[in-house]
This record gives structure tokens, C-alpha cells and sequence, in this order.
């Protein structure tokens, strides 16, 4: 269920609740004690419900906070020949090593390592790049 699932199911839990209180005192114990089984009932519902809910708020709250997080470091680079290198706080000048291309499309920043003649690896997936800018 979702949160107007939960409402409603709350909502006729306090209508169940008006109706007890306005029973009449003539009805017997076991019509009374039924309309408290099915508020209860409705009660639990929208607690489990609201829950679920309040659940995936959290999760929904979790994933735009690691997006925000991968947008502020994004913000921080600038491309260069079809590359991302980090970018220096007071110029904007591309700094250091240039991040692996492969590993930015699974969405991880991973600066290639220095090999030999001109040619970069990729420590995590192994890429290899050739002629690579080294910004210092």
C-alpha cells in the first residue's frame, strides 16, 4: 500500500471509532466487541502501511542525497579532449591525472595510473588509454 492507502485505511479506523462511540447503550457486548476488532483491525493497517511508506521515503531521501553528493564532485571537474580531469579551485585549469571514461559510465571516478610511454591504465577495470594529459 502507499501513503493515501495508509490514510484511508487510518481514516476508517476513526470512523469505526465515532460509530463505537455513538452505539447505543441497548447493543449488545459482542456487536461492540466486533466494531473494536474491525477499528483495531483498520488501525494496524494503516500503521503497517504508513511505515512501508515511511520506508521508502527514506530510501527515496537516501538515493536524491547520494545524487546531490555525485552532482557536487561532478561540479568540480571539466573535460578536456573528450576527458574529465579535476578542476583547480581558483583558475578552473584541469588538474592531475584524467579519470577513467569507462568506469564514469557505471558512474565511479577513477583516475587511470601512469605506465610506461605515454600509455595509462585504469586500476579498477584495466582500460588503457594512450597519450593521456597529465596537468600539474
Amino acid at each position: 500500500m502507499d501513503i493515501v492507502g495508509g490514510l484511508a485505511a487510518a481514516s476508517k479506523a476513526l470512523e469505526i471509532i465515532k460509530q463505537l462511540r455513538d452505539v447505543d447503550k441497548t447493543f449488545n457486548a459482542a456487536a461492540q466487541k466486533a466494531k473494536l476488532a474491525e477499528a483495531m483491525e483498520a488501525a494496524s493497517t494503516a500503521k503497517i502501511t504508513l511505515l512501508e511508506a515511511q520506508g521508502e521515503i527514506r530510501e527515496r531521501d537516501e538515493e536524491i542525497a547520494k545524487l546531490k553528493a555525485s552532482f557536487a564532485v561532478r561540479e568540480n571537474l571539466v573535460e578536456v579532449d573528450g576527458y574529465k580531469y579535476r578542476k583547480d579551485a581558483e583558475t578552473g585549469a584541469p588538474r592531475g591525472k584524467a579519470f577513467c571514461s569507462a568506469c564514469e559510465i557505471d558512474g565511479h571516478l577513477v583516475q587511470v595510473a601512469a605506465s610506461i610511454r605515454n600509455f595509462s591504465t585504469c586500476p579498477k577495470c584495466k582500460a588503457n588509454y594512450s597519450n593521456l594529459n597529465d596537468f600539474r
